[in-house]
Formats: C-alpha cells, sequence, structure tokens
C-alpha cells in the first residue's frame, strides 16, 4: 500500500543520511513467512525474486488477509516490487499489485466515484475530512478491490490523511487506515507524559538498565496513531512504540513493541570498532610528550572482551607505541613505548 511504500522510501532515505537502516517491522511468525514464500512462489512474482534474491518482505494480517510486500533496499534506491492480499482462511491470493510506486493510473469510472463517495461518507472519514474541505480523492481499481486514498494539498508535498479498501463483490469497505492528526502544542504537552509511560514499562525499564541516562527522541506517527520513542547506545538504536492495543476495549497508551531498529553486518560494526579505537588511542597523554614522523599510518587488531591493540608504525614498517585501549569503558589501558 502507499503508506508502507512511503514509510520504506522514508527509511531509505534514513539509511543514506545516516548510516543507518532502519527496518519496519512487520509480522515475522512462521505462519507470516510461509505467506510470504507462497507470494514469492507465485507466477506474477517468481520472476522479480529470481531477479532480486535479497528481496525483503513486509507482512501483517488484518480483518483476514495477509498483505504482503516485497521490495529492495541497496546501495543506490529502493526498489518496490509489488505487493499482494493473501485470503488467511484458504491461503488464496486474491489481489496482487506489481511494481512501481503506485497502483497506476487514477480511476474515474462510476464504480471508482462511488467508492470514493461511500468512503467519504464513512464514519472512519466523514469528521476528518470537514477538517480539510479541499481535499484530494483518487480510486485504484484492481481486480478484487476498489483501493480510494486522501490527501490534502500542500505548498510543497501532499498530506496523506488516509485510505480505504472496498470490495468489489460487496462494495463494503474491508478495511481503513485514518490518520489521527495532533498539533505541535498538543505533542508538546503530552511527550513528557507518553515518556513516563513508557519508562514505567518493565520490559523498558529492563532495556534502560543498560543504557546509558538519555532523553529518548520523540516522534508521533498519525497514521498509526503511534509515539515512537527512540534511544541511543552505542551502536544500537532502540525503537519504543507506544499506542493502543488493538485486542483490547481498555482505552488508554500502552507499551507494543521494543525493536532494535540498527543494522550493521559485523564487518560494519567491526570497522566502527577500529575506527573508535583509534580515535580513543590517540587521545593518551603520551602524544603531548613524543613527536610522530611524517608518515605513520595505523594497525588495530582487537583482542577479545573490548580490547583493541593500536600499533602506530612508520612508513618503514617500524613500530613507534602500541597503546591498548577498552572500548567497554572508553579508557586507554596500556602503553607500550619500545625501548622505553
Amino acid at each position: 500500500m502507499l503508506i508502507k511504500r512511503t514509510l520504506i522510501a522514508l527509511l531509505f532515505t534514513l539509511a543514506l543520511t545516516t548510516g543507518v537502516l532502519f527496518a519496519q517491522d512487520g509480522d515475522n511468525s512462521p505462519a507470516a513467512q510461509h505467506v510470504v514464500a507462497l507470494v514469492a512462489a507465485s507466477e506474477p512474482f517468481a520472476e522479480l525474486v529470481a531477479q532480486y534474491p535479497n528481496y525483503r518482505s513486509y507482512t501483517e494480517m488484518e480483518d483476514g488477509y495477509w498483505y504482503v510486500e516485497l521490495f529492495v533496499i541497496n546501495d543506490e534506491d529502493e526498489i518496490w516490487l509489488g505487493e499482494a492480499f493473501v485470503n488467511a482462511d484458504t491461503l488464496e491470493i486474491e489481489s496482487i499489485n506489481l511494481g512501481g510506486d503506485d497502483f497506476g493510473e487514477a480511476s474515474t469510472s462510476p464504480e471508482a466515484q462511488a467508492a470514493i463517495a461511500l468512503v467519504a461518507a464513512s464514519e472512519d472519514f466523514v469528521t476528518l475530512l470537514a477538517q480539510f474541505p479541499n481535499y484530494e480523492a483518487y480510486a485504484f481499481e484492481e481486480e478484487a478491490y476498489i483501493f480510494v486514498e486522501f490527501f490534502a494539498p500542500g505548498d510543497e508535498d501532499d498530506m496523506f490523511l488516509g485510505e480505504a479498501a472496498v470490495a468489489r463483490d460487496t462494495l463494503m469497505i474491508d478495511y481503513t487506515v485514518v490518520a489521527q492528526f495532533l498539533t505541535d502544542a498538543e505533542i508538546e504537552a503530552r511527550t513528557p507524559e507518553v515518556i513516563r509511560l513508557a519508562e514505567a514499562d518493565p520490559a523498558v525499564t529492563a532495556l534502560l538498565a543498560d543504557l546509558p541516562a538519555t532523553t529518548p527522541y520523540v516522534e508521533y506517527n498519525p497514521i498509526e496513531a503511534a509515539w515512537l520513542l527512540y534511544y541511543e547506545n552505542g551502536l544500537d538504536l532502540y525503537e519504543v512504540i507506544v499506542g493502543e492495543p488493538d485486542d483490547t476495549e481498555s482505552p488508554g497508551l500502552a507499551v507494543l513493541d521494543i525493536n532494535n531498529v540498527s543494522e550493521f553486518d559485523a564487518a560494519a560494526r567491526e570497522q566502527l570498532d577500529r575506527d573508535r579505537a583509534v580515535t580513543l588511542a590517540f587521545s593518551a597523554d603520551v602524544f603531548e610528550e613524543i613527536d610522530l614522523p611524517a608518515a605513520w599510518f595505523t594497525r588495530t587488531t582487537p583482542l577479545g572482551n573490548g580490547l583493541f591493540g593500536v600499533d602506530f608504525i612508520t612508513d618503514t614498517g617500524d613500530l613507534l607505541l602500541q597503546v591498548i585501549v577498552d572500548l567497554t569503558t572508553d579508557s586507554i589501558n596500556q602503553v607500550i613505548v619500545p625501548g622505553a
């Protein structure tokens, strides 16, 4: 859907600008993985998957249907492969959209216009759309559904208001996603309360026990009506999601999920550790007492348990000194100067 694709594009942008790739978590249960395998092996997707064996997936189940999205994120761009709706009871693929950045051309057929009118007058949308009288609506016709999307025009970018899927056979609204906006003042006023609620949760309390004291970066996501709290710990970035649970009639916010959203492979982590070790070693007091030659380089060796040996070497290979650092405490463990 447009929402998921927009999120993926945003996450990919963050990956380029920060060096950290954020993964939007869906359902990763064995049942969800089985559905992903069914979709990937289906006739429309099999050829695409063969071209992109490193594809990723987003999966969730809602209102009796599995939603599966396949995409690729590489060093240069994000490639959206497509999406599918799978009946949770029969495991039949009932709707597929392949490739591109949208559903295709918006439809102006009588059926599409009727679907727009139906959704706009529904309880979920009527109050919201009244706040944006100049809203724009688009309908996209697929085999089993007519998808309706609403936007509020903006000076630079249109603001997403929500979407719905209307079943062709019943002309009933099968699901809706409706943005729940807060003003800047409301977000600012509620943020301390959300932080206190989150940090009182036992799982978050346990997480924070291993992290340095910090104030989280907080965002409000109107599409999910959820608060996203981010805590940093070295190379790790933890996301705490706060919102109203779907499976309870009791109103109020609760911690819905906790994710480590950093993705560094082992080689990248080791290189970053080596860079940290060199920076830390160069802060040793010994460098105030000696002068390095015009040409020198470093060699780092992991020693285990967070210890690194950093050798400072001349361009002819002679060892000038070795500094052993401890990355777990950000401290200089030992300085060894040959012949001293």
